[in-house]
């Protein structure tokens, strides 16, 4: 053996910006292996013609391949199969990207959402909506108990990812205006994720709803939901010193929940109202 074509594990090492101990991993999940073992050391050597092996399992590592896969594709690669896996590999790296914007656009949102919280959220206020918001639905069950909310909130996120549509961080529900004049607050009748966009084609997997923009009145109420009750009394009061009545479907987005705050007494629900003139107004 001539030692100036041979690299040793730590030079070899230093030329990828690994490890040895990666390169010993690599020959033992035998993926790539040293040229030559000096039996009387055991010192690891590695060929110059062995440097673009190496930079193709370090460029398949990058685009996310596990090393049996790694391993397949060494043994099988030839010049008109390599095209088609790196275009499924391609292919397969455009759809992490798009879902990761996904994900970026959820997380703007819900800061957007919780610095507007540190303004304004002891008010009780006439809020206006600029444009319409798109809903995904899904219909909660009699006899609308919170444990039906639950179960059919989570039906709307898996529905939701299996369809790989973009929706915000935003788990809200609707109440119908007359379960609420009657007493019963927490009576929801359809939970709902805003979505980020209106989607061309759902396929069947939920419900859109579109929320009609304008005037709605916005409150928020502190603490469990079971007494979300006390807070829409407040806004139901201020409709009616101003001439209104509430009308329609409540919208209540979660604001804060066990994702952001650890006890449900620090959970923040934002209400939106939808109102109009009171008979007596109309006359």
């Amino acid at each position: 053996m001539t030692r100036k074509h041979f690299f040793t594990a730590g030079e070899m090492a230093q030329l990828h910006g690994i490890s040895k101990q990666t390169l010993l991993f690599y020959d033992k999940k035998g993926v790539f292996s040293p040229a030559y073992v000096d039996s009387k050391n055991g010192y690891r050597y590695y060929s110059a013609a062995q440097l673009p092996t190496l930079d193709t399992i370090l460029m398949l590592k990058e685009i996310g391949l596990s090393l049996s896969e790694i391993r397949v594709y060494l043994d099988g690669r030839n010049g008109v199969g390599t095209a088609v896996y790196m275009e499924e590999q391609k292919r397969l790296l455009e759809d992490e990207i798009a879902h990761k914007k996904r994900i970026v656009k959820r997380l703007s949102k819900k800061i957007e959402t919780l610095r507007a919280l540190q303004t304004g959220a002891d008010d009780i206020t006439f809020y206006t909506q600029p444009h319409a918001q798109y809903l995904a639905m899904q219909p909660v069950t009699p006899p609308y108990t919170l444990f039906d909310v639950d179960l059919a909130t989570k039906q709307l996120l898996l529905r939701c990812a299996d369809a790989q549509v973009g929706y915000e961080y935003l788990l809200g529900v609707t109440v119908p205006v007359s379960s609420i004049l009657r007493g019963a607050y927490t009576a929801a009748e359809c939970a709902f994720l805003p979505l980020c966009e209106r989607p061309k084609n759902t396929h069947g997997a939920f419900l859109v709803h579109k929320k009609p923009a304008g005037e709605y009145l916005c409150g928020y109420h502190k603490g469990t939901y079971e007494t979300i009750g006390e807070t829409y009394e407040r806004m139901i009061a201020f409709l009616h010193q101003n001439g209104l009545s509430p009308c329609g479907y409540s919208y209540e987005y979660c604001v804060l929940d066990s994702f952001t705050s650890r006890s449900p007494q620090e959970y923040v629900t934002q209400i939106h109202l939808p109102f109009e003139k009171s008979s007596c107004e109309k006359e």
